[in-house]
């Protein structure tokens, strides 16, 4: 069997050790257990920024594009968008999920609450805002601009996972002073980009955060600074609310 790799994200925890000596105090022996852990969370805001850098630049075309009269060339820089832009906002809201599971099983969620998720059938925006608050301490404001940003995110997530199959009207968009199916209007680069921006802004500042509840929350956050050694000078710590168009 050939040696461990482990890439960049991947964390190594050794279990079962033991070295047995002989009668002289040589070391004779030794054992271990390695057990890995990789954590999918910035892979997801990877591939969220990738999608979004191809949706700035089909969307920086189309100012030169629209002029022309070429509606061939038109059509494809729109769908061009439209579909990075579905992929960085679907790809955002996964990497949220991916980091809500970690951190929800390193705390404690009061049995009393997530048995009322379940009887309330409460929205998964909700309750990821709740555990997120639970784990990081977030403070009534944070917890209000996180709340309304979390569901802008999951109501986008949403509208790709069920789209609606029925006709409806044309919207307006503005840029293009042009009425369009609203796929192209609420998938666009204007929309992708403050949601994946939010999505990297949520688990950057409880990654760096210092009130985590648990001491497991605590060493996994250390571990992810680690990993991801981001300059949290880069993170906007004001925050502001997401108001996309569709």
């Amino acid at each position: 069997m050939g040696g461990l790799f482990m890439t960049s994200g991947t964390s190594l925890k050794l279990t079962d050790m033991s070295i047995s000596f002989n009668s002289d105090g040589e070391i004779v022996g030794s054992n271990m257990t390695p057990l890995v852990r990789f954590d999918v969370t910035f892979a997801w805001l990877a591939i969220a920024e990738k999608h979004l850098d191809q949706a700035s630049n089909e969307s920086t075309k189309q100012v030169d594009i629209w002029i022309g009269d070429d509606n061939e060339a038109k059509s494809a820089c729109l769908e061009g968008e439209f579909s990075a832009s579905m992929q960085a906002i679907m790809a955002a809201a996964i990497a949220i999920d991916a980091f809500y599971a970690v951190v929800k099983d390193l705390i404690d969620i009061p049995e009393e609450t997530e048995n009322s998720w379940t009887r309330n059938r409460t929205a998964r925006y909700i309750r990821v805002t709740e555990v997120l608050r639970l784990a990081f301490r977030f403070d009534r404001t944070n917890t209000k601009i996180l709340k309304d940003n979390l569901n802008q995110i999951y109501r986008f997530r949403d509208m790709v996972v069920h789209p609606k199959g029925d006709y409806s009207s044309a919207v307006h968009r503005p840029d293009l002073n042009v009425s369009l199916v609203w796929q192209f209007t609420a998938f666009s680069f204007s929309n992708a980009d403050p949601i994946v921006k939010e999505a990297r802004h949520i688990v950057t500042e409880c990654m760096h955060s210092t009130k985590a509840k648990t001491d497991a929350l605590a060493k996994h956050c250390e571990s992810l600074r680690s990993m991801f050694p981001r300059e949290l000078d880069t993170l906007d710590t004001r925050r502001s609310q997401i108001t996309p168009d569709a």
